[in-house]
């Protein structure tokens, strides 16, 4: 029952197409989806993950999805529209996870939609 609550909450912090519906905190979403706080500790606990951590992970995952498009404007923007308001943050997470800086990601998508077939 605990891997369905985490699996519900994921799904609920991952509608949308963009990153609006995940400026929550992780607790707010659960709680949104009749979870109670503890219950989400407890859920996440057998994940090895925090709830912060694994939100925080999706968001980076849509904002490297919308660097990645090309299409999704400034590296701030994106950041911001994913929830990140600490944009050093951001970039310190993303590069940890990526291997590369935000910026990086976002001027290689551009240079390749800039490229004639």
């Amino acid at each position: 029952m605990l891997r369905y609550d985490v699996k519900h909450w994921e799904e609920s912090a991952r509608r949308g197409s963009d990153c609006r519906s995940m400026l929550f905190s992780a607790p707010d979403h659960f709680n949104m989806t009749g979870g109670s706080d503890r219950r989400l500790q407890e859920a996440f606990r057998a994940t090895g993950q925090t709830p912060w951590e694994h939100l925080t992970a999706i968001r980076l995952t849509k904002a490297r999805a919308r660097l990645l498009s090309g299409a999704g404007g400034s590296v701030t923007a994106i950041a911001l529209d994913c929830g990140f308001s600490h944009l050093g943050r951001f970039a310190q997470s993303y590069r940890r996870k990526y291997n590369e800086a935000p910026s990086a990601t976002l001027a290689r998508a551009t240079d390749q939609s800039r490229k004639p077939f």
